[in-house]
């Protein structure tokens, strides 16, 4: 009788295969030097360059955001860290704009490989392992459901490669902040499920993580997605009071002090723009 693989080889072996299908999809851009910048749009829609062009003929011109926001804020990041600068000033925005408390993603926990490589293809490789990380964190909350490894790997590619994210990766919110939060939702099923408290501080973990890669819109609809589905679970247990004040309001604390780094310098931002903005 042929033995049966072990559950860590055949988990290792679907997470194989996600790291596979992201590989080949993106395979010109890891390796043969291609960009998933939309250049054209700086040749037909920006002057003076598209002074010789009739109407805008981007390809995508709703990517816009990607070439003049995105990628810049990565260049103005990679400069900081190599400096060891992180709480940094952009010269280049007014006469100076504290572009760390902008909530610009600026400590999203990616951007560590801004340091050792170059752009643009550091900005490709973030891209690209936010994807793998969100395909593995959905696998991960599937089989924590019970599902079987076919199912969970079949529905963990879809949410890897799922519209949202593909249409919105080159401006980052939607991927960075919500490839963490089926991790977040796997560890606190199983804190409702085992009662231990170290769940609970992965659950904030990886919901810090999500804060972090956010502006302050996608982190709010990251809280309220993860507070939702942890009241419904509360209500499965009939103690709805106290699990989803433990369940929702441990987490969200612990994230919120893994993130006060980005939040507490967004909000000197927004109230000094307040008193003193025009």
């Amino acid at each position: 009788m042929k033995r049966a693989l072990p559950s860590r080889i055949k988990d290792t072996i679907c997470v194989s295969v996600l790291a596979l299908l992201v590989i080949i999809v993106f395979w010109p851009v890891l390796f043969e030097g291609r960009l998933l910048l939309p250049t054209d749009q700086f040749d037909t829609m920006t002057l003076p360059f598209s002074s010789d062009y009739g109407p805008p003929q981007a390809y995508n011109h709703n990517l816009t955001d990607a070439l003049m926001q995105s990628y810049p804020w990565k260049i103005a990041t990679q400069k900081a860290f190599r400096n060891g600068e992180f709480y940094y000033w952009n010269p280049l925005i007014l006469n100076g704009y504290p572009q760390y408390a902008a909530s610009r993603q600026t400590y999203d926990v990616f951007n560590l490989l801004l340091i050792p490589f170059d752009l643009p293809f550091a900005f490709n490789l973030i891209l690209v392992l936010e994807l793998f990380t969100a395909g593995v964190g959905m696998f991960v909350l599937l089989r924590v459901h019970g599902r079987r490894r076919i199912i969970a790997l079949m529905f963990a590619t879809a949410w890897m490669f799922n519209g949202m994210f593909l249409a919105h990766v080159l401006n980052l919110w939607a991927l960075a902040t919500f490839c963490w939060v089926p991790f977040a939702l796997a560890m606190s099923r199983l804190y409702h499920r085992r009662k231990a408290p170290g769940y609970l501080l992965a659950t904030g973990l990886f919901l810090g993580l999500a804060f972090l890669g956010s502006t302050l819109q996608s982190a709010f609809y990251a809280f309220v997605c993860f507070g939702i589905v942890n009241v419904a679970w509360s209500m499965e247990a009939r103690q709805i009071t106290r699990k989803a004040m433990s369940s929702v309001g441990i987490p969200f604390a612990i994230a919120l002090g893994l993130s006060a780094i980005m939040w507490l310098p967004a909000m000197e931002l927004f109230l000094e723009v307040l008193k003193h903005g025009t």
